[in-house]
């Protein structure tokens, strides 16, 4: 029989030494909350949230305004923050804006109230990055000048200009760059100049303005509209004015387009037309006129352009005085180009082209060719003589149109007497 004591100990021993031989148990490791934001979705795009909008998902902040989303920019980008600072007060630079202001002929023009703007850049960002338009007033002195010193912006500008009696010709966008220098910058001995036009009383007048732009082909083929009603009118009619433009290539492509030679032309059948370079044109000339009158530009000319405005003086075949203000717009794909015109025509015969729009004339509804052509005569039926046309009553006007002004004998549905009637042929 074996010792039991000895047994024991040999099962102990046994069990040390299985316990001995046994890999380390490694501490399994429970996983940690996450607290970073969640990995961006591969299938959005690139500008889904901005760097701001990631720092401040980050901070657990809900971005509400441009300026906000601006301030959490600066912080978490501070070098590009003082970089952009930097760029943005580059743009705005001291202004220094001089003017003058005179009249048609070349006189100062003292007490003219004057509305100033300067564009002026703010923003800590791109997000919040804006032009503030600041406005200032001043008034011309006695020398008819003004200035506008001590801001700083990238544009100034004048608004608006006022001066009872006169009306404000102005000519262009009035605005001047001083970042870019673009433009004309004024100085002290060559300031911005504001030409005004004293008013003699505006006069009754046919406005005629076609309802937006007008096609036209570029191949000389002419397009003629009445200068009373703006109607487009036919060849077999009298017209009133008459356009064409001549475009070479005629045929434009729809991308990259290169520069073209074109010329517009106007005419007047019958009458007169000149251009004129200035903008206040209230008083037509009484000479100087031609046949027709043309504009454009060669392909090579520096000046190149493909749209353009024109303003014309011309005089109808009856001797009335008008004033066409036109735009031509050329680069226009395919045949046609465009243009738009708006007409103001005096029918008393008086050169004054001062427009009030409590004056306007209405035009007549049923002749599209009234400033030029009367209507014909009624049809006399074969064998008949017909009678004498009564002669024209003193002061007496056109049935179909305003009262017209105290001595206008022109534009009436009078045409000449009835021929004399054909006898019948005898029969053979």
């Amino acid at each position: 029989m074996r010792n039991p004591v000895k047994v024991f100990i040999g099962v102990v021993f046994v069990l040390i030494v299985f316990l001995l031989c046994l890999p380390p148990q490694t501490q399994q490791v429970l996983p940690r909350p996450q607290t970073s934001p969640p990995p961006r979705d591969t299938h959005q795009s690139a500008t889904t949230r901005t760097a701001p909008e990631e720092r401040a998902a980050m901070l657990n902040v809900q971005v509400e305004t441009p300026l906000q989303a601006a301030m959490l920019w600066r912080d978490a980008f501070p070098e590009q923050a003082i970089r952009f600072a930097a760029l943005v007060d580059s743009k705005n630079v001291p202004i220094f804006f001089y003017g003058l202001c005179l009249d048609q002929d070349g006189n100062p023009l003292e007490g003219v109230r004057l509305k100033l703007g300067v564009r002026q850049w703010r923003g800590v960002s791109r997000l919040d990055l804006q032009g503030v338009e600041l406005a200032f007033e001043r008034i011309s002195d006695k020398g008819g000048r003004f200035e506008l010193t001590g801001v700083n912006g990238d544009v100034a500008g004048v608004d608006d200009a006022q001066k009872e009696g006169y009306t404000w010709m102005k000519k262009g966008s009035g605005s001047v760059d001083f970042w870019g220098r673009r433009t004309f910058v004024p100085t002290l001995d060559r300031p911005f100049i504001l030409h005004f036009w004293k008013k003699r009383g505006a006069e009754p007048l046919y406005v005629a303005q076609p309802f937006n732009f007008q096609p036209i082909a570029c191949n000389g083929v002419a397009v003629s509209y009445d200068l009373v009603t703006g109607a487009k009118i036919g060849e077999t009619q009298n017209p009133s004015i008459r356009f064409s433009l001549v475009r070479n290539p005629e045929i434009l492509p729809q991308q990259n387009k290169p520069k073209f030679d074109w010329q517009f032309t106007v005419e007047v059948p019958g009458g007169m037309v000149q251009r004129t370079m200035t903008n206040m044109a209230f008083l037509a000339p009484r000479d100087g006129y031609g046949t027709d009158a043309h504009f454009g530009f060669k392909s090579d000319d520096p000046e190149w352009a493909s749209d353009k405005r024109a303003v014309f003086f011309y005089k109808t075949a009856r001797g009335h005085y008008g004033r066409l203000d036109l735009r031509v717009t050329a680069a226009l794909s395919g045949p046609n180009a465009s243009f738009e015109w708006t007409s103001y025509l005096n029918p008393s015969g008086s050169p004054v082209l001062e427009y009030d729009p409590a004056k306007r004339l209405k035009p007549p509804a049923h002749s599209p060719t009234s400033d030029l052509q009367a209507p014909a005569p009624a049809s006399v039926p074969p064998g008949t003589v017909p009678s004498a046309a009564p002669p024209p009553a003193a002061n007496r006007s056109a049935p179909f149109l305003a009262q017209p002004p105290t001595g206008f004998q022109v534009l009436t549905n009078r045409g000449p007497a009835l021929p004399p009637g054909v006898p019948p042929r005898p029969p053979q």
